[in-house]
């Protein structure tokens, strides 16, 4: 049955740099809605998943509770950044919970995380550390546990120029697990770096490369690009596309904003051409 469960899995993960197939990482609205372009301009909620650091980079109490669905996967989150309290030491936290949406081929699981951000030279280098825990089981309760550690940066060139780079899953959370129940691909080890480019005017792009070192005999890489554009400083449009160099496949994004002082909401969506897969996330937060 473990062989059954490793079929699985297998099936059930993606991440922005394998999108094989549904995935079992919160991906986050607006990162989603960028094409998961999100290194160098990680802020907010969405940061916790893309690049730790972007917790620090701005002030801001936001909680956000949010429901992804893709394929064959449910991820229903619930997340809380705080720069405001110390803006030297920012915090965030994130929970979420997975389940297949057939309950008897699915994997459901749990994923929490703590991120702690600084910003070591005020207003223009951010470092961020976050640690990760994953308990995820299968239908015959064959269960996978494991922790893993992100670590990022973001630098603020000049007014509007940022670059960012981090790393994600550097520790192997499937170190004390068996093969056939933690697949490499549940968590990837990856690197990824980038540039973003906003104005006053509202208006940002974002590239981005990312690159997946979890197979020792091939890398695959990621390019994905991103804008967004916030209208009279309420509606933000979001789209962008990724590419996949080692599969060849091709990913298109779009997503909306809708923001208040004290809420907001977003949605975004990212449709692989190859493999026929989407992946949506409806979210919204509370600014405190």
């Amino acid at each position: 049955m473990k062989k059954v469960l490793f079929l699985v899995v297998t099936s059930l993960v993606a991440t922005v740099a394998v999108p094989a197939a549904a995935q079992i990482r919160t991906l986050g609205a607006r990162p989603l809605g960028m094409a998961s372009a999100f290194t160098p301009n990680a802020s907010g909620n969405g940061a916790l998943y893309h690049n730790p650091a972007g917790v620090g980079t701005s002030l801001m109490y936001s909680v956000e509770g949010a429901y992804e669905v893709s394929d064959d996967t449910n991820i229903f989150n619930a997340s809380v950044v705080d720069s405001k309290i110390n803006p030297r030491l920012a915090a965030g936290a994130a929970y979420s919970y997975t389940s297949g949406q057939d309950a008897a081929k699915g994997v459901t699981g749990h994923d929490a995380r703590l991120v702690l951000a600084s910003q070591v030279v005020p207003e223009l280098m951010v470092v961020g550390v976050g640690g990760r825990y994953l308990d995820f089981r299968g239908p015959d309760e064959d269960a996978f546990r494991g922790f893993t550690l992100d670590v990022g940066t973001v630098f603020r060139i000049t007014d509007g120029l940022f670059l960012g780079a981090a790393g994600r899953n550097l520790i192997d959370p499937c170190a004390d697990n068996e093969e056939e129940v933690c697949p490499k691909g549940m968590a990837p080890r990856t690197v990824s770096g980038g540039v973003a480019f906003g104005t006053s005017l509202g208006f940002q792009v974002v590239a981005d490369v990312e690159a997946d070192l979890s197979d020792s005999d091939q890398t695959a890489v990621r390019y994905a690009g991103g804008a967004e554009l916030l209208l009279a400083q309420l509606l933000a449009l979001r789209g962008g596309y990724q590419y996949h160099a080692l599969s060849k496949n091709s990913v298109i994004a779009a997503g909306a904003g809708l923001k208040t002082g004290v809420a907001g909401f977003d949605i975004g969506y990212q449709y692989t051409f190859d493999e026929g897969q989407y992946v949506l996330s409806l979210a919204i937060q509370l600014f405190l």
